[in-house]
Parts: structure tokens; sequence; C-alpha cells
């Protein structure tokens, strides 16, 4: 499996460039088609329900099958130990399928889809109800009050006897006094969110995905541990259940084109629930005769297999705004001019002009040669033009533009000469731009507020965290339609 990576660098480097501006392929169609569906009984799917809707029943068999699974020695493929080493681990020796996550790759979506599967399969053996599906944890619900909080069945009772309970979590979820913060579960960006499949992709990683790994922080925190809180199956499952949402939106949103042959053909490698060994593609994901994971969430009549695209829409990315300096980043507000060239007020023009899904322009704020000595368990809020001296800045202002999060950067990759690898990290400031309207000016400025955890009334708490990252330098680029 180490051969059939496509790793971060091969993301960042797998676009050529030509003239200047670089050029990639999205998928485009007038509408969203469907290659399968049927009532969810009648497909055989198996439904997910919110976490907190659980019946007594199926919250017992979902507490039996994590207490059996860990029960089970780490050698052994079903385990919980071996499950969770298959997203990341720093045992060793290294076994099959360990370490094999994707983050911030194009196969983010499909690798996290496949292992839901078959962890699923195993803990429902495990559990004893033939029924159970992986629960999710929709802490976007902003018709519930308490959504935020950490579900109560994973902080009490507080000790060992609660297969849900870990103390490598941030106490003040673990004892119910603090809450996600509002700007990391926010939707604006993702949902419609960008009709192309990997603007999609890029913008649900860094939020809700990432901002909420950081705000848990402990073992949810990093990238090898990740996968040993309990809490991590029913957040990457809301993850999962957001790309059948994006989906549904239609005009256009579709999986990625057939053309892209390394998001369709690599192969990862599970285990079942009988310890056996599997391999599943993108391409057999996707074929409901195949992949052998018909789910539906709760909020699902229909169990759908979207369409993909065959047709190419072409895209030049131009960057029109550069910081050049390097900028180290810790647990204070950090505000800084961006520059912009001269080809920045026509792209604004253009933007603004832009009334329909194929003329749809992506905004980036790229932040590269990130280098992180630890994880990072906080994120950072960003805003455009920001007024100077704003008390309190928060998600509802027209001038917030996302979140910028770290989760999994802190790891060592190899190069060559054994050294870490230099990072880049882009946020979707897409809506921000439209938002603001003028931005026709020689410098934008660019705030950074860290965030975490908020209090039960809402209010941020403290972050205690010696984390910093360095970052080499700053550019705002464009993904505009190539015609």
């Amino acid at each position: 499996m180490k051969d059939s990576h496509f790793s971060r660098r091969d993301f960042i480097k797998g676009a050529g460039v030509a003239g200047g501006l670089l050029l990639l392929e999205r998928s485009v169609s007038a509408q969203t088609k469907v290659i399968f569906r049927r009532r969810c009984r009648d497909a055989g799917a198996i439904v997910r329900k919110n976490f907190k809707n659980l019946t007594a029943a199926e919250l017992t068999a979902f507490k039996n099958g994590v207490t059996v699974m860990k029960s089970r020695a780490a050698t052994d493929p079903t385990s919980w130990a071996y499950q969770a080493a298959i997203h990341g681990t720093t045992a060793s020796p290294a076994q099959t399928a360990w370490n094999t996550c994707q983050h911030n790759t194009t196969h983010f979506f499909s690798w996290h889809r496949m292992e839901l599967c078959f962890f699923e399969r195993i803990l429902r053996k495990a559990s004893g109800l033939p029924s159970l599906g992986l629960p999710y944890w929709n802490y976007s619900e902003s018709a519930d009050p308490n959504a935020r909080f950490l579900p109560a069945a994973f902080r009490t009772p507080a000790n060992a006897t609660n297969p849900l309970f870990t103390t490598n979590r941030n106490a003040s979820l673990n004892n119910g006094t603090a809450q996600l913060s509002a700007s990391a579960v926010s939707l604006a960006s993702a949902l419609p969110g960008p009709v192309d499949f990997y603007p999609f992709s890029s913008t649900v990683y860094g939020t809700p995905h990432s901002a909420i790994h950081g705000g848990i922080g402990g073992w949810m925190g990093s990238v090898p541990t990740a996968a040993q809180d309990p809490i991590f199956w029913l957040h990457h499952c809301n993850i999962d259940r957001l790309w059948n949402r994006w989906l549904a939106g239609g005009g256009g949103r579709a999986n990625p084109p057939t053309s892209d042959t390394v998001w369709h053909n690599t192969k990862f490698t599970f285990f079942d629930e009988f310890g056996e060994q599997v391999q599943m593609t993108g391409a057999e994901l996707l074929n409901p005769n195949v992949c052998g994971c018909r789910t539906c969430y709760d909020e699902e009549t229909v169990f759908t297999i979207w369409d993909v695209l065959t047709d190419l829409r072409r895209f030049r990315e131009i960057q029109i705004g550069l910081y050049k300096k390097p900028l180290v980043l810790d647990t204070r507000l950090l505000k800084f001019e961006l520059d912009l060239n001269d080809r920045a007020p026509q792209v604004f023009e253009r933007a603004l002009r832009a009334v329909k899904p194929e003329e749809e322009m992506h905004f980036k704020l790229n932040f590269e040669g990130v280098k992180v000595e630890k994880p990072v368990d906080f994120f950072y809020e960003v805003y455009l033009n920001l007024p100077d001296n704003t008390p309190d800045p928060n998600y509802t202002m027209e001038s917030y533009a996302g979140n910028l999060a770290f989760f999994g950067m802190d790891q060592t990759h190899a190069k060559q000469h054994g050294e870490k690898e230099e990072l880049k990290l882009n946020v979707n400031i897409t809506g921000a731009v439209k938002r603001l309207k003028d931005l026709r000016r020689q410098t934008v400025s660019i705030t950074l507020v860290p965030a975490g955890l908020e209090s039960r009334e809402g209010k941020r708490l403290p972050i205690r965290s010696n984390a910093k990252i360095s970052i080499d330098q700053v550019t705002l680029s464009v993904d505009e339609p190539d015609r």
C-alpha cells in the first residue's frame, strides 16, 4: 500500500504551471445525476442515526461493541487498537494497513468512507445487534442548544467502566463546562459550498473537520492517536454525511470524473468483520454491486449513488496577492497586510459579475511553508479587512472568511535527506470576498484570531498552549474558469 499513496506533497505539486497560471481540471455539469437509487430498506442499507436519537438498546449495543473490540489483542485486525492504527499510530513494528489515512489529499472523503464502512461492520458484529449503524454527532444542529457539547454518554461515568470515556480529551469538554466553538461547526462555507468536488473537499477538511479535531484535543488533536478516541468515529461519520448532503444540493455537484484515474483506481487496504484483508478503490466505492457499504443517514429516505462526470472544466489559478515575510503564530491575535498586484481589480470585478455555477471562482488564502513541531489544539478564525480595535470578532461578521486549522501538520514527512517537509494549507475565502465586494485596493488586511472552546454562555475560553506555527509566506489566489 505504501507505493499507492497519493501524498499531500503530490497533491500540492500535482498540477502543472503554464504561462504563470496553474491549470486545474474540475468537473462540471448542468445537473447532478444518479446511477443507483432505492428506498433504504429495499436497498438493504444500514441506517446511521444521530447519536442523540439512539434507543437505549442501540446505545447499549454500541457500547458493547466498543468494549468487545477493546478486549481483543492489538494484533487482531478486528480489535479497537488495530482499527485505530489503520488511521494512525506510533506503535511498532508496523502492521498491514497501519498509518494509511488520507488527510489533505484528493482521497480524504473516499478513504475515510471506506474506513468507516469496515469499522462499522466490525463494530456491528461485535455488538450483537445486526441492525446497528455507526451513529454520527451532529454538532452543527443549530436548533439543539446542546449540540456542541460532547454527548453525555462520552463523559459519564468518567471512569474505566465507560468504554466511551477517555481522559485524553480537553478536560473542559469532558466535564461539560465547555462546548465546541460556533465557528468550528459552521457549515456556511461547506453547504451548499463550491460546485466542484475538490474545492468542497478542501473546505470541509478545514472546517468543520480539522477545527473540531483541534478543539477536542488530546488524542483527537493528532493523527497518530485520533482514532483511539471513540468520538473520532462519530465525528468522521458526520463528515461523511456532509458529502451526501453536498451531492444532494445538485447544480452540477458530482464525484470526481473518471479521468481522475488516481482517485478512481488507487487501492487501499482494510479488514472486514471476519479479520480478512480486503482492498477497495474509489471506483468500487461508487459501485452499488461491489462496495458492500450500503448505508443511509436517518435524514435520508433513499440510498443513492451519484453519477461521476466525464466532462471537465478547466481552471487557471491566478495569484493576486502576496505577503512575503515569515510569520510565527501562537495564541495571540495576529494582523498583517497582504499586497495586491495589478491583476487583482479585474479579477474582483469578474468575480462579482459571475452568477452562474459554471462561472464560479474560488478565492484561496494560501499559507505556504508551514512548519508545526507539535499538535495544535486550537485553530484561527480568519478575517478580511476587520476594522481596527474590533472588541470581540466573531464568525457572524461579514469580514469573517473561514478557519485555519493545523490538524495533522505536526507529522514528519520523509524527504530524501530526512528533514521535515514544508506543507501548504489554504482557506476558502470566497464567501467573504463576495460579501465585502469592495476589495479594489492595494492591500487586504488579514487578521488571525485564535479560537478553541466556548463556555456554556458562548464566550471564548482561554487557550492554554505553547504550540507555535511558522509560515514562510502567504499568497492570495483565485481559481477562475478557463474560458
